[in-house]
């Protein structure tokens, strides 16, 4: 323990001696990281975030919902199978005019033969 005779009473010059010298440099070095006045006025204020705010809403209320998205998305894909249905039938009726006209020419080149043989038969020799 100290002994009361060493110790001095604190005068008011010590202690703004002590203020200036050691707590308020203390105090500035721990507030070097908050955020000033300054820094403060680059903010956005309260009304600004409620403008913000507002217009959000109202881009939301224009964005599709899951509903709409889901309904629009099966409008496409309704459409896509009549598509793809008008294909298939397009290529099925394609695949029956190949084989018709192979048959067609099969049966056209088969009478060019018997013609061919008939007309030899026929000529004057």
């Amino acid at each position: 323990m100290r002994n009361k005779k060493e110790e001095k009473p604190l005068t008011l010059s010590d202690l703004a001696q002590y203020t200036q010298k050691i707590l308020l440099p203390a105090i500035e070095k721990r507030l070097e990281g908050f955020v000033t006045k300054k820094d403060a006025e680059k903010f956005a204020s309260k009304a600004d975030l409620t403008i913000m705010e507002l217009d959000l809403r109202e881009e939301i209320k224009n964005c599709v919902t899951r509903e709409e998205f889901n309904e629009r998305f099966d409008q496409v894909m309704t459409s896509l199978d009549k598509v793809i249905k008008n294909q298939e039938d397009w290529r099925q009726e394609n695949t029956m005019q190949a084989a018709q006209n192979r048959r067609f020419n099969d049966s056209v080149c088969n009478h060019e033969k018997r013609i061919t043989k008939l007309e030899l038969k026929l000529k004057p020799a």
